[in-house]
């Protein structure tokens, strides 16, 4: 038995290879078919997960706001002026609030999109 006999007898005992489940049984590829078509029932499932993971988003924005706008901010703040740096370091430390306070503005209008 050469190879191409050996691919032919494997296309004709599992199918083609385009099947999406190849050398599964019927009965299991009948019950993958019934499942992906039961859209019906799942539609409200899905509906009523997106509506968590709304409020978890913004819950998880209150509590980004808490975290970073009352504390990681002013803690940053007293800390760069407490440090006494000047120049281009002390210029570069005076951004840090800025891109909490920017970071913060992004994530909290992610929530949006």
């Amino acid at each position: 038995m050469g190879v191409r006999q050996m691919a032919q007898d494997y296309v004709a005992d599992h199918g083609p290879a385009s099947n999406p489940m190849p050398g599964a049984s019927d009965k299991v590829r009948d019950k993958f078919t019934s499942l992906t078509e039961e859209e019906d029932d799942t539609k409200g499932w899905m509906t009523e997960r997106a509506g968590q993971s709304l409020v978890d988003q913004g819950i998880g924005i209150m509590v980004a706001v808490i975290v970073i706008g009352a504390v990681a901010i002013p803690v940053a703040t007293d800390v760069i002026d407490s440090v006494n740096a000047s120049g281009v370091t002390g210029q570069v430390l005076g951004y840090v609030p800025l891109a909490l306070g920017v970071g913060l503005f992004v994530a909290a209008i992610s929530i949006v999109r």
